[in-house]
């Protein structure tokens, strides 16, 4: 399975209107596509310019073909009126010899992941998650087998004992070999919150620490509009991220 993001920034993030074209533009055309499981807009609470659309799709092949049909590329032009203007501006002397000024198209950011179904996990886990957190991990060259053991040995289990963890993902990047997240879906943001306050996090990160060489951490939030930020520690930058709208199919 495929976790697709598509973060762009709107100049109107309080219009009804942008959830609205989403919600009728967007989430039926996806729909319709072969190999979406679900769509969902989120955006960001410290940001609310920042928006995000977060595809799930069966395989990398069924992502590669929407976007190579032309079916994405329509769908941003759909959505475009939504986007912010772009501050980058480009000089060029017309055919009368006057300069004249253009702004630079604003184009989303597209990343993709794939992620590993083990275990008992299942997609509809994370089609309309209460609340998704990520921590993204850098690992070693040629450690991303060992990491891949003791994720999936000692860091899964654990994890799905604990109070209000659904499920735990291990989700790679297609490029860039030495990146990888982890994905935790819960039942709630407190549950979350308990997990990492009782030390947990850093017992578990304590036993992947040999195959990493640097951490980064971040976390996604798809929870209640109201809900407020939590400071952890000085190693983990945390973005909420509301849920606007949503839908998964098949």
């Amino acid at each position: 399975m495929v976790i697709r993001f598509v973060q762009v920034r709107v100049h109107d993030p309080h219009a009804r209107s942008l959830v609205l074209a989403y919600e009728k533009t967007v989430i039926p055309a996806l729909k319709a596509t072969e190999g979406c499981l679900a769509a969902s807009l989120l955006q960001n609470n410290k940001d609310p310019y920042e928006c995000v659309s977060m595809t799930l799709w069966r395989s990398a092949t069924d992502a590669q073909n929407y976007e190579r049909s032309g079916h994405f590329a329509s769908l941003v032009e759909a959505m475009r009126p939504y986007f912010a203007e772009s501050t980058e501006w480009k000089i060029q002397l017309g055919s009368d010899l006057t300069v004249q000024y253009e702004p630079i198209r604003t184009e989303p950011a597209v990343q993709k992941y794939n992620v590993d179904i083990k275990n008992g996990a299942s997609v509809a886990e994370l089609q309309a998650p209460p609340y998704i957190r990520i921590v993204s991990h850098r690992i070693r060259p040629g450690a991303a087998g060992e990491f891949r053991q003791i994720y999936e040995r000692d860091v899964v289990p654990v994890l799905r004992e604990r109070t209000g963890c659904r499920n735990a993902y291990l989700v790679a990047d297609p490029v860039d070999q030495t990146k990888m997240l982890s994905v935790t879906v819960w039942d709630s943001r407190l549950d979350a919150d308990k997990y990492e306050s009782h030390g947990e996090f850093s017992t578990l990160l304590a036993k992947l620490q040999p195959t990493l060489t640097d951490l980064s951490q971040w976390k996604l939030e798809v929870g209640h509009p109201s809900a407020s930020h939590v400071a952890t520690s000085d190693d983990v930058t945390i973005e909420g991220f509301e849920l606007l709208v949503g839908g998964h199919f098949h």
